[in-house]
């Protein structure tokens, strides 16, 4: 009896040491667990940072690229009128010029170039107005 009450006892310690080992087994699991839960909220902010800031870098992008388009037409605007303002300049007989028509095309469409701009009549109202135009400043 004595034999299996030390028997017992020992099952009981090696029963007791194991379960020790397995809590501490978890706790250092569950320590572990937490570190990487922590790191994953850190990373997790700092992906929310960086998307923030590349909406704000995308959206400054995209003011830029408006701001730099306007300023394109105002260049080509500014451009028109420095051309507009060099062809005044000129003499006036030379602004209106009256072209023939071409023999492949048909007769009511006939091509003035004004200001050093073609333009072509597509209906008996514009062909009037441009051969009028083109004569009165043929006449002066």
């Amino acid at each position: 009896m004595v034999e299996s009450a030390e028997l017992e006892n020992k099952m009981i310690l090696e029963q007791q040491k194991e379960k020790n080992q397995n809590q501490m087994e978890l706790r250092a699991k569950l320590e572990k667990l937490e570190v990487l839960e922590k790191e994953c909220l850190k990373l997790t902010a700092t992906q929310r940072i960086a998307e923030d800031k590349i909406k704000h870098l995308e959206e400054k992008l995209c003011k830029e690229e408006h701001q730099y388009k306007l300023i394109q037409d105002k260049a080509a605007q500014r451009g028109i009128f420095a051309k507009a303002s060099k062809i005044k300049g000129t003499k006036e007989q030379s602004r209106f010029k009256y072209s023939k028509p071409s023999l492949r095309g048909s007769s009511h469409f006939e091509r003035v170039v004004c200001g050093g701009i073609p333009r072509s009549g597509g209906c008996r109202a514009d062909e009037e107005f441009w051969n009028s135009a083109a004569i009165s400043e043929a006449e002066s």
